[in-house]
């Protein structure tokens, strides 16, 4: 956790305002600093200045590539690549099959649907590994 800051800040990256604002109300209310984008590709400039504590990154199979490449430039750029990442994302065999290798470079998977304590577990989770 950035040391200047009290709360732990979280981006949450999602294309539907719908779900940024209710990952905003959910995250918040449990005392996270919340950021939301619903960018994909380009926004490794944005994550830099803002260098949160956690991603929260929606892999909705939509865009897919850009996804996957947003998700190797985080993880390849210096200023990110020490930053978790939780994938929420359908429970499909590839992520199934890739699930250990993901964990291992600090990637953690929530899969779709899943209930508010879910979520909060998950990020809690994310914060102690």
């Amino acid at each position: 956790m950035n040391k200047q800051r009290k709360e732990p800040v979280i981006l949450v990256i999602n294309q539907s305002l719908n779900l940024l604002n209710l990952f905003h109300e959910i995250l918040e209310d449990e005392g996270f600093e919340v950021e939301l984008s619903n960018f994909t590709f380009e926004g490794v400039g944005t994550i830099d200045q803002l260098q949160p504590d956690l991603i929260i990154m929606d892999f909705d199979g939509q865009g897919e590539n850009n996804q996957w490449q947003l998700l190797q430039m985080l993880k390849m750029h210096g200023s990110s690549s020490h930053i978790p990442i939780l994938l929420i994302a359908l429970a499909i065999e590839a992520f199934r099959e890739q699930e250990e290798y993901l964990r291992s470079k600090n990637i953690g998977l929530l899969y779709k649907p899943f209930e508010k304590n879910d979520l909060l577990a998950a990020v809690h989770q994310a914060f102690d590994s």
